[in-house]
């Protein structure tokens, strides 16, 4: 048996009825449309009879949120044994799913949470390491691929045609669905950034977070990943959907732009209680004074 309890939360689905992995080639990102408590419920139905993934990663949003699992992660299949998450490419296939915002369409599926990414950086590196996998972003999902992909790369386009991101002539296909977006384009965004951090953590302890595609400004301006989460106390929601994260740069400017607003705020009460002193004060010298 398989497993990595430093990194997550063995929860097996069951009996094993599975067969064995072929090899192990990819490890594939995709998302739940739903959230980590809900989509081990229905896998567990199922056990491996049904659909299953071989790891699970929380978020933010409804159970997860009030149980604490933001990038908390389970394992709900040994990985010496398939799991039905990528059809043609199930028998070389490590498949992760990912918690979201449940939404209607894909493209209003929320970026991964900071906690969500840090979680997969290290689950990601770890099966890089165990099964000789590259750290690199496989173009399509031809048979003979070794790296990280995304669900899509294997999904019919719903046009017919065959552009960049979704399946290529000649490839596995990974769903029986057709225009399936998994895991969604905001989250696509984000992999090659977690590829660079999964690179670092790669090369060790002396080499982390000092990779070259990165200059320092990237650290601060958005390119890298020492992100604050900008959400509303309340919601958890993004106050801002188009700056779901500030980095330090932002943050900074943005508090200075406060800072000003305060500062200009206080010096114009402070003119006017002024003002209003010296008219006080040439009021009071108007008045007749006692015992004239």
């Amino acid at each position: 048996m398989t497993t990595f309890p430093d990194i997550a939360r063995v929860r097996l689905l069951g009996t094993q009825t599975q067969a064995r992995m072929a090899r192990h080639d990819i490890i594939c990102l995709h998302t739940m449309v739903g959230n980590l408590t809900s989509t081990f419920n229905m896998f567990k139905q199922g056990g491996f009879t049904g659909v299953e993934s071989h790891f699970g990663i929380g978020g933010i949003w409804g159970p997860d949120d009030d149980a604490g699992l933001n990038g908390v992660a389970w394992q709900f299949q040994d990985t010496d044994f398939r799991a039905d998450a990528n059809l043609e490419g199930n028998d070389r296939i490590i498949s992760i799913e990912t918690a979201d915002n449940a939404p209607q369409a894909a493209a209003d599926i929320r970026p991964w949470t900071p906690a969500q990414q840090d979680r997969i950086v290290r689950l990601v590196a770890a099966l890089c390491q165990r099964y000789d996998i590259p750290a690199v972003l496989v173009p399509d999902s031809r048979s003979d691929r070794r790296g990280i992909a995304y669900h899509r790369q294997g999904c019919q386009h719903s046009g017919g045609t065959h552009p960049a991101g979704f399946l290529q002539p000649g490839c596995e296909k990974w769903s029986t669905a057709v225009g399936k977006e998994c895991p969604g384009p905001a989250r696509i965004a984000q992999i090659p950034g977690i590829i660079t951090r999964v690179r670092a953590v790669l090369a060790g302890p002396e080499k982390e977070g000092t990779d070259m595609a990165f200059e320092p400004k990237d650290v601060w301006n958005g390119k890298g990943t020492d992100m604050i989460p900008h959400n509303d106390p309340v919601t958890r929601e993004p106050t801002d959907p188009d700056n779901p994260t500030w980095f330090p740069l932002s943050t900074l400017e943005e508090t200075n732009r406060v800072v000003r607003g305060l500062k200009t705020q206080m010096s114009s009460q402070q003119k006017s209680i002024d003002d209003l002193s010296k008219a006080v004060g040439e009021l009071v010298a108007r008045l007749p004074q006692p015992g004239k």
